[in-house]
């Protein structure tokens, strides 16, 4: 039986930021090293765990002249449905675009009605206001699209386009730039990014894995800045702090591998039980 992988709540890096900044002052103060390539250290920390990190975002970008601009972030860009145009949009008084709103997507009921050329399984997307509830509008006519270019599938988290290679619309993706065979209209895009506070760090699960590991390749980082610099008798000694959190991080990333991307005792089923009746759909062995 396998662990069941929980929910963590996700926090800024800033208090081990401090803590680290607090224990490693007096090179601080003497200005030896600064703090401004944290957020990429953190960043490059998190990659190291794989797509467990990721939050899954679904968002409306307009198309306008067969091309639309993505979001900044994207990782993964799994899905790309093209929705059209809203039935009967409700203009915000002034102009304001301040609402704050939610997407909710109505699954398809009968699943017989999925055929290869569409296969979407929503038949209404529809916009919520976040405070109110209430529906400002809502789209009907969802195409699903198909990554074109190899550039484009290897933005996609798994092999599911496969199952799309019947679908006649198009698109690729060059930088943030996503160019289709619509002229104008609306995507739906469901994609994978990195969690960012108001300062631009990566959020990091509230867990002491987490960060234990983040301390100790952050302690490694400064050290190595240190070594890279020092050109006197410091040099040996700054060697065997460097080599020393360098053996920590690497202790703390196993473990943290361990607990984030070990299956879930339902993941470990499902597995066995496709792995168990992998010949049964092509031969129909009873």
């Amino acid at each position: 039986m396998g662990r069941i992988i929980y929910n963590y709540e996700w926090i800024s890096p800033e208090p081990i930021i401090s803590e680290i900044k607090e224990e490693l002052r007096s090179y601080f103060e003497t200005g030896a090293i600064d703090d401004g390539l944290f957020p990429s250290y953190i960043d490059h920390c998190l990659r190291k765990i794989g797509d467990t990190m990721l939050e899954t975002v679904e968002e409306l970008v307009p198309l306008k002249n067969k091309s639309a601009i993505l979001p900044p972030g994207i990782v993964r860009l799994n899905d790309v449905f093209f929705v059209g145009h809203p039935n009967s949009p409700v203009k915000i008084p002034g102009g304001s675009t301040t609402w704050q709103t939610t997407i909710e997507t109505v699954e398809i009921d009968n699943s017989n009605e999925l055929h290869p050329e569409n296969p979407v399984p929503y038949k209404e997307v529809r916009i919520i206001e976040k405070e109110t509830n209430n529906l400002l509008y809502s789209f009907d006519s969802i195409l699903r699209l198909r990554p074109s270019t190899i550039r484009a599938k290897n933005l996609c988290e798994n092999d599911t386009f496969k199952m799309f290679y019947d679908v006649p619309y198009i698109y690729d993706v060059v930088g943030r730039i996503l160019s289709c065979n619509f002229t104008e209209g609306t995507l739906l895009i469901r994609y994978k990014s990195y969690r960012k506070d108001d300062d631009g760090y990566p959020l990091v699960p509230d867990h002491v894995t987490m960060q234990d590991l983040l301390q100790s390749y952050l302690r490694y980082k400064v050290f190595e800045q240190l070594w890279n610099s020092v050109t006197d008798e410091s040099y040996n000694q700054m060697q065997n702090k460097m080599q020393y959190y360098e053996q920590k991080y690497n202790e703390h990333l196993i473990i943290a591998r361990t607990e984030f991307m070990s299956q879930s005792f339902i993941q470990q089923k499902e597995n066995t039980m496709l792995r168990r009746h992998r010949f049964r759909l092509n031969y129909n062995i009873r």
